[in-house]
């Protein structure tokens, strides 16, 4: 309809924060383009800054880029460039989709509100962090992305855990 089509040209803008930027990077791995958002720490260090790769940028991208600048103004935290991964979509239940391919390692056919079609895919997910989106991470924003974490709420908790990224 047209409030989706509306809606879905605002899922593609290219700023969603105070220096932020967003990039969409197609995966040989998984067989999908992301949504990759990225927000610059504000820091007057010389240094690199850390990485802290994460999913659900849905809800959790502007909060972690507000946390992060704030704890490293504040002195306790060192300076983190945020780089989110997410999708094209519009509705949580589009969203909601991808994340059970991305975020289960395995199948479970006891979560009959999941498609099984669409889950699964927690090693390729990690593949293209690993193998697809650092070395973007590295050549783009000059940062050393081994020197990284992955944080992962909710359904993304488990694939923080699932495989490590070096």
């Amino acid at each position: 309809d047209r409030d989706t089509e509306t809606r879905r040209k605002i899922s593609d803008d290219d700023s969603p924060l105070p220096d932020t930027e967003v990039h969409y990077i197609r995966s040989e791995h998984v067989g999908d383009e992301f949504k990759i958002f990225v927000g610059h720490p504000h820091s007057s260090d010389t240094a690199p800054p850390s990485v802290l790769f994460m999913g659900d940028p849905w809800g959790d991208f502007g909060a972690a880029v507000g946390i992060t600048r704030l704890l490293n103004y504040t002195g306790d935290l060192p300076p983190l460039l945020v780089v989110a991964v997410g999708y094209r979509v519009v509705t949580i239940e589009e969203n909601e989709a991808i994340r059970g391919r991305d975020f289960t390692p395995t199948v479970d056919l006891t979560q009959t509100w999941r498609d099984p079609e669409m889950m699964g895919g927690a090693a390729r997910f990690v593949a293209f962090l690993r193998d697809e989106l650092k070395p973007c991470v590295r050549e783009r924003h000059g940062v050393d992305p081994d020197d990284s974490a992955f944080f992962g709420s909710s359904l993304g908790g488990p694939v923080a855990k699932y495989v490590p990224l070096k």
